[in-house]
Order: C-alpha cells, then structure tokens, then sequence
C-alpha cells in the first residue's frame, strides 16, 4: 500500500508527504488505532522505502506515530520525541464564559489551552478574548499555567512516559476513555466542523 502512495504523489510532483497515526479522538474506531507492532512495522517499512525506492518528495513522518521501532530509521535521539506541553500546545474552543465586565472592558474565556491534540489534556491554560468597548478594541490574552507545564515537563524527564507520543500512557495514566469533559470538548469541535 505504501508503494502505491510513493507512486501517486511521485506523479503529482508534490514536494512533501508527511504522514500522521490515526487517532481515536472519538473513542468509536479502535479498530483503526495501530498496535505497538504496526508502528515498528511502519517505521521498518518507511525506512526501507526511503532506502530503496526514488522520490521526488521529501517523506515526513508525524512524532505522533512516537518512537516504538524508530531506531531503524537512525535518526538522532531527540527525533520522535512530540514537543506538546514543551514547545507546542494547542487552543480548543470552549463554552464562552465572562470573567469581568467593568469600566467598560469585559474578559470573557473563550479556550482552553492544552498540551496534546489527541487527548485535549492536560489543559495548561485559558485563551481569553478581552474586549474595550470605550476604545473599540479587541485583544486575546494567552495565560499558561506554568505550574501544570513544568509539573506535566519534569514527569516527561522523569521518564514516566516511555514513548515519544505520550498521548496513550497519558490517556491511560489518567484514565481518559472518555470523559464527560473530553466528550463535551469533542461535540463543540465536532458541531464546529459540521
């Protein structure tokens, strides 16, 4: 099957294919997760391709698949390693909630901040929309809680994730099936999308 990707988009003379793991935002395809095998398999067979096979495109592939079998593709050993809650965070939309609203200028929460966009935790953060209707502007305030990034950070260092997408240790470390939470986050995206 990959073979055939390769060929397709060697004809469509694209300059990157990068491919990212299916995840089970939802929790209604599991049959569609890949096992700890299929991802060694994934990387063994990328590498062969890479190492056999003419490409006019650069090939990527997602930290999300993480590092289970990535040392055959001799990477350097940060390579694989997903940066969310370091460097990366993602902003998803939540029910809109006024904070203040005096001498003109209201605060409303309008996101949550969080470090994984598979698992929307954990949540490092609100983005909030604060509006001055005397001077008629509009401004957002990202305001991080460092106390949860370099706690959620030191647990990674630690090495109490053992894989480079932490997504599934954490989902199950916190054991995130689906909570009413997550479910409510994934209906708004979910109707947003629709």
């Amino acid at each position: 099957m990959l073979l055939r990707y390769v060929k397709y988009f060697n004809n469509l003379k694209v300059a990157t294919v990068r491919f990212n793991n299916f995840s089970n935002h939802g929790g209604l395809h599991t049959h569609l997760e890949l096992s700890k095998q299929e991802v060694i398999d994934f990387y063994s067979n990328i590498k062969n391709i890479h190492s056999t096979v003419n490409m006019s495109f650069q090939l990527a592939v997602s930290e999300d698949f993480g590092t289970d079998g990535i040392k055959v593709m001799e990477f350097p050993t940060h390579v694989g390693w997903c940066r969310a809650g370091h460097q990366l965070f993602t902003i998803i939309p939540t029910e809109e909630m006024t904070i203040s609203n005096n001498n003109h200028v209201s605060t409303t929460k309008i996101g949550d901040i969080v470090a994984c966009v598979n698992i929307f935790e954990p949540q490092c953060g609100e983005l909030m929309r604060v509006v001055n209707t005397q001077a008629g502007k509009v401004s957002y305030q990202l305001n991080f809680d460092t106390e949860v990034i370099n706690k959620f950070n030191q647990s990674r260092l630690k090495g109490n994730y053992k894989n480079g997408c932490f997504a599934k240790e954490l989902r199950e470390e916190k054991s995130l099936t689906l909570t009413p939470r997550l479910e409510a986050k994934l209906n708004k995206i979910r109707s947003q999308i629709a």
